[in-house]
């Protein structure tokens, strides 16, 4: 039989294996350094006066930043011109552990970097021997960071651009419905009524079903301008115009009543002056959000009454409309609320801020506060 003991001859000379020699200790360090010397970091240590005893690390970290080797140099000559940084150094000589986070001018431009400080004490002294700091580069991480904030207020700047044009056409299609369509369905009314007392004199042979026709004109023309004064509403509430905030939110309540049977009230400690600052843009956003407040009691709640109180707060107007309904869990409809973000970043687009307070059996507390507002633009 033939024998199937392996030897190293029969195995294919690439799945051979070699054992690696030892590393030596001149090797590793050189690797080490290697490594250090690649990522943007820098490890030094500091004594008790400031004076820097060792640095290694990437060119581009704070030390090697002023100077090629700052072994022996005080850092506060080194970065008499960097308060943020000696202010770091004498808390970390002090003996606090910490980080920090600084920006420096280098010969490449301003640098951003997060330094963490370890002070180091003798064992049986307690004194303070040296501090060790490990500072990295978040230049990058920094400047993103930046442009993430930037970005979302750009995004905010435009929504709110956006939304004050969807206002302004609002407004602009509000009244021509109301001025042009609604002059003539009233035109038409009057001409209904103008036949209706001619066709009596006339002699007819079923006078009869000339008055029912002219009725059901004038019912048609009357039900229209109704719809069409609902709708120019909707589009944009006259009520801002003509009465101001307070009191158009004091007609939105009474049509809530009559429509809902809830009762509504509404408490301003407004003076004029204080709501003749709130500008348009502002207001609009706030009949908005209690509009959608209300439609959210209205649906869910389970109210047998709602308050809505107005008062100037430190920057502008606070809003808080308060049920006596059946509340319920924010986080279990948190995700699905699309209602509620709607309203937090309508609040949000113009510098404002929405709060809601809810639990099960207690009813919903929602509060509104907006700014006074620059009227020349949307917050930023």
């Amino acid at each position: 039989m033939a024998s199937h003991a392996l030897s190293h001859d029969r195995w294919p000379s690439a799945a051979r294996i070699t054992p690696c020699a030892p590393t030596s200790p001149v090797a590793s360090g050189g690797l080490l350094s290697a490594v250090a010397g690649s990522i943007p970091v820098v490890v030094f240590e500091l004594d008790p006066a400031g004076v820097i005893l060792s640095s290694t690390g990437s060119g581009r970290a704070p030390l090697r930043s002023r100077e090629s080797n700052p072994v022996g140099r005080s850092v506060f000559a080194l970065y008499a011109d960097a308060p943020e940084v000696l202010t770091a150094v004498r808390r970390a000589l002090a003996g606090e552990a910490f980080v920090a986070t600084s920006r420096v001018s280098t010969p490449s431009g301003e640098r951003t970097f997060e330094t963490t400080y370890e002070p180091s004490f003798g064992s049986l002294s307690g004194e303070l021997t040296r501090v060790i700091g490990v500072a990295l580069d978040v230049t990058v991480r920094e400047q993103a960071r930046l442009e993430a904030v930037r970005s979302i207020a750009l995004l905010r700047a435009l929504a709110g651009r956006a939304q004050s044009e969807r206002e302004a056409e609002r407004t602009r299609v509000a009244r021509d419905l109301h001025d042009d369509l609604g002059q003539v369905l009233t035109a038409l009314r009057f001409d209904a009524r103008y036949l209706r007392r001619r066709a009596g004199g006339l002699d007819l042979l079923d006078p009869g079903i000339l008055d029912r026709r002219l009725e059901e004109f004038d019912t048609l023309a009357a039900r229209a301008l109704q719809n069409v004064r609902d709708l120019a509403a909707n589009l944009r509430p006259p009520e801002l115009d003509e009465l101001g905030l307070s009191g158009a939110l004091r007609e939105v309540a009474r049509r809530f009543e009559e429509r809902t049977g809830v009762a509504c009230e509404v408490e301003s400690t407004l003076s004029c002056s204080a709501e003749a600052l709130l500008v348009a843009d502002h207001a609009t956003a706030a009949f908005r959000i209690v509009q959608e407040a209300l439609t959210n009691v209205a649906q869910h709640a389970d109210a047998s009454s709602v308050a809505v109180r107005l008062s100037r707060g430190r920057k502008g107007v606070d809003i808080v409309v308060t049920d006596d309904g059946k509340g319920f869990e924010p986080e279990k409809v948190r995700c699905g609320a699309l209602g509620l973000i709607g309203m937090t970043e309508r609040a949000r687009v113009w510098g404002g801020e929405l709060s809601v307070i809810a639990s099960s059996g207690w009813g919903t507390r929602v509060g509104i506060s907006l700014p006074f507002g620059d009227p020349s633009a949307p917050s930023q």
